[in-house]
Formats: C-alpha cells, sequence, structure tokens
C-alpha cells in the first residue's frame, strides 16, 4: 500500500522542513568546514523553502559536502538538480 501526501497540503511543508532538516544534519552538522560564525561555531548552509546554499573554505570541502548532500538526500527520497546548481566564488564578489 502507498499512501501520499497531496500537493498543497499543509503537512507536506512540515514533512519537507523536517527531511531536509534532517538531511543538512547529517552532511554540515559535524563538519568543521564553512565559515567561522560567532566564535566557535561554523556556517555551513544556508536554506530557504527548497534552496540550499552550501558553505564551504575549499573546493575539496565543496565537493565532499555536495556528495554527501547527494547521498543523504537521495536516502530520503529527494534529489539535486545539478542544472539549477550554480558555484559562487569569494572572487565574483570582490
Amino acid at each position: 500500500m502507498v499512501t501520499r501526501v497531496r500537493q498543497g497540503c499543509i503537512l507536506l511543508l512540515l514533512l519537507f522542513a523536517i527531511a531536509m532538516d534532517w538531511v543538512l544534519r547529517k552532511t554540515t552538522g559535524n563538519s568543521a568546514g564553512g565559515i567561522m560564525w560567532e566564535g566557535k561555531d561554523h556556517l555551513c548552509n544556508l536554506d530557504f523553502a527548497d534552496d540550499i546554499a552550501v558553505i564551504a573554505n575549499s573546493w575539496s570541502s565543496m565537493q565532499q559536502t555536495t556528495t554527501a548532500l547527494t547521498v543523504e538526500a537521495g536516502r530520503v527520497g529527494l534529489c539535486t538538480n545539478p542544472e539549477k546548481c550554480r558555484v559562487l566564488n569569494q572572487y565574483y564578489l570582490e
């Protein structure tokens, strides 16, 4: 038996938020990557609705984080769309 949540249902937003929180905690929760924030804490991601900004301090760290994010998201039935992904380098901001 397969049960689904109908599009537009308020429960869908809650379930998505719970799933994304779990994925992001598993992906970046224990990492020392990202940027220093408030003393010893690290800012590793920013998320809003269905958009996520992953923050890393090196290309290798970014690759590891995005790979882990894709794997963990897949475990709960979510997938990333490479065509919508972008990389913003600090040098673009200067």
